[in-house]
């Protein structure tokens, strides 16, 4: 008889036990749960490329009206506009333009290039950045040694656009 009670007693306690520690998996359990809730925003900066060299052929920009023989010369402007897209990511972007070594002259200059070459594309946005170029006519015999190395050549443009993620 005391067998049959300890067996008894044994098995209750076994039973409370077994209570405990159900309840403190299931807490854990709906815990971890929880926990797994958490997403990762995506971001893409053109179309999956966070870095993108772009050449420009300064002869297809040109403004009509300032060319000299129908040529680029020295006194000739244009301009071209390149699309940033953050169209696919969910975070927000900053952007930034570099001018890498090109075939253009020393009188060559974007005037606007100080404000396009950095910037935020918000998530889902596209801008069109609007470049405007001058080659300035000089009188140095400095700058007209250089424009004449320029003379029956196209002009390059050769531009670096980076994306990274914006962090606050």
């Amino acid at each position: 008889m005391k067998l049959k009670n300890n067996t008894l007693i044994l098995f209750v306690l076994s039973l409370i036990l077994l209570t405990f520690i159900m309840q403190s998996f299931a807490i854990y359990a709906s815990n971890y749960d929880n926990l797994n809730l958490v997403s990762v925003a995506k971001w893409q900066f053109n179309e999956d490329n966070p870095y993108e060299k772009i050449t420009i052929n300064l002869d297809n920009s040109a403004d009509l009206t300032n060319l000299s023989g129908g040529k680029i010369a020295p006194g000739s402007k244009g301009n071209f506009t390149i699309k940033v897209s953050n169209k696919t990511s969910d975070v927000a972007i900053n952007y930034k333009i570099d001018i890498l070594e090109s075939n253009v002259p020393m009188n060559f200059h974007i005037t606007n290039y100080e404000e396009l070459k950095e910037g935020l594309l918000n998530y889902h946005e596209e801008k069109d950045l609007t470049f405007y170029w001058e080659w300035d006519y000089s009188s140095s015999l400095e700058m007209d040694e250089d424009d004449s190395l320029y003379m029956g050549k196209d002009l390059i443009l050769n531009l670096a656009i980076t994306g990274s993620q914006k962090i606050n």
